[in-house]
């Protein structure tokens, strides 16, 4: 199994709105979500959605479990972009990510949710569509990163372009892209 990165684009301004909302109908329908996704089946990530809607966090839960719920927002919420280029990416792959402009950040989420240092899987990063405006002109004017391996330049041609596109529908709809790391 390979690592995998999951692209989001949202509107910062609705999840903030969720973040305490006290509402039980948002709680159900995001519950539905949480069914419909299938990947987080666990009654810790349930949890977690339920105290980020009543705004009751306890921090009591992993890190991971908040990261999932935040998932399960972006999902109900956002749009999911193609990510095709990296999913289940091999080793060689993995280690050109930090070649990707502005993609693995250390870009506070801007929710009260505890993600944290997460104790595993998902990481996420978070690029608002002013930084994303940023790192695409600079993507636009730098050199594509390099490797020896000719799978890997095709794989970096194709994954850059996945990134430029995320980059650029960032800035056209002035939304913010939650990128989360498998």
């Amino acid at each position: 199994m390979g690592i995998s990165l999951v692209a989001y684009l949202c509107d910062v301004e609705a999840l903030q709105q969720v973040c305490g909302a006290a509402d039980v109908t948002l709680e159900t329908q995001l519950f539905e979500t949480l069914e419909d996704d299938g990947k987080w089946d666990d009654d810790d990530v349930r949890r977690a959605l339920h105290e980020i809607v009543f705004g009751i966090q306890q921090d009591a839960l992993l890190p991971r479990d908040y990261a999932a719920a935040l998932e399960i927002l972006c999902i109900h919420f956002g749009e999911q972009l193609d990510s095709d280029a990296f999913d289940s990416m091999h080793t060689a792959a993995t280690s050109l990510l930090p070649n990707f402009d502005g993609l693995l950040n250390a870009n506070p989420i801007p929710l009260p949710i505890p993600t944290g240092q997460s104790d595993g899987p998902p990481t996420i990063y978070h690029i608002n569509s002013r930084e994303a405006q940023r790192i695409l002109e600079r993507l636009l004017t730098e050199p594509q990163p390099k490797t020896t391996d000719p799978l890997g330049q095709e794989w970096i041609a194709e994954a850059l372009q996945d990134y430029r596109q995320w980059l650029t529908k960032a800035c056209e709809t002035s939304q913010d892209l939650f990128i989360f790391l498998y």
